[in-house]
């Protein structure tokens, strides 16, 4: 594989990762919110508001910290998900580019290049994590481990869970939910690398269970782009 292609698959990967984070979801059980409670308790509460949910709208600003390149990248766009498995990002600003996948394929498309990554989606990345609440399995005890302690909100009600994976990779070695105390609502994620790399994903003007339709998660390659098979 080419350098330049190699270049292409990272950032594919990193965007697929991130996106994932948000689906750190999907189980049950959802206490009252309160002034202070535990971790545990947060993490159920996000479980259950989750769990309810068939899909999701949203806009996002994403703020990524490159260690290598010394600086910040700020993008922003809309994201939606569907269970199981359908997810499509668009991103804005500062280039357009689209990353969707319709519960088997993935496809990363950046039309300034006229460029298609086509992967399965299984395949895309190394920690399988993500994408057992892509698919409505699994919970966070079991993926991720937390300091036992009482949380406080903070003066704009926002609860912060930092986790650790218990099955870390070089992809994903921390992972902060910042979770709204009214309705344990993710606000925003954070997500470290082994590298340094740090990525925050915030999240604004949700919709939930819409009923979106099918050809949202779809994708058809323009005429005349270059495929990329990784």
């Amino acid at each position: 594989m080419s350098s330049q292609r190699q270049v292409f698959v990272k950032i594919l990967i990193r965007r697929l990762l991130t996106g994932l984070t948000v689906l750190t979801l999907f189980t049950v059980g959802a206490p009252a919110a309160s002034c202070a409670i535990s971790a545990a308790e947060v993490a159920r509460g996000v479980e259950g508001k989750y769990a309810s949910l068939q899909d999701l709208s949203a806009d996002f600003r994403q703020e990524s910290r490159i260690v290598s390149l010394g600086r910040t990248r700020i993008k922003s766009g809309t994201m939606r998900f569907e269970k199981p498995g359908k997810m499509r990002w668009d991103y804005d600003a500062p280039e357009p580019q689209t990353l969707v996948s319709d519960g088997t394929t993935l496809w990363y498309f950046r039309p300034g290049q006229n460029q298609v990554v086509i992967r399965d989606l299984g395949r895309a990345f190394t920690n399988r994590t993500p994408l057992l609440f892509l698919f409505g399995e699994g919970s966070l005890a079991e993926e991720f481990t937390w300091e036992e302690e009482d949380l406080s909100g903070s003066g704009d009600g926002t609860y912060t869970l930092a986790m650790r994976p218990r099955r870390e990779t070089p992809d994903l070695v921390a992972l902060t939910l910042e979770v709204r105390a009214g309705d344990f609502s993710i606000g925003a994620t954070v997500l470290e690398d082994a590298f340094g790399n740090v990525t925050r994903l915030e999240f604004s003007g949700e919709e939930e269970n819409r009923g979106l339709q099918d050809e949202i998660f779809q994708f058809e390659v323009p005429p005349g782009a270059e495929v990329i098979r990784p």
